[in-house]
């Protein structure tokens, strides 16, 4: 499905640019968004530890923190 999709889009971008933070936030989102949440946490927490005040990660971490 799309969702797929768009994780593998996200995957990529992070492959071609690890160490950004907005590609990281980006791919936390969608597996969020697919329920991979032990994964969404780990890229969120990524795009952190290279940015911490990316909004963004800091906003969709808080999100799940709730989340089994």
């Amino acid at each position: 499905g799309r969702g797929a999709e768009a994780i593998a889009e996200h995957r990529q971008a992070v492959r071609l640019a690890p160490g950004d933070p907005l590609a990281r936030t980006n791919l936390g989102v969608q597996l969020a968004n697919q329920g991979e949440i032990a994964a969404a946490r780990q890229e969120l927490a990524r795009a952190l530890a290279l940015d911490p005040f990316e909004g963004e990660a800091r906003a969709a971490l808080d999100a799940l923190a709730g989340w089994p």
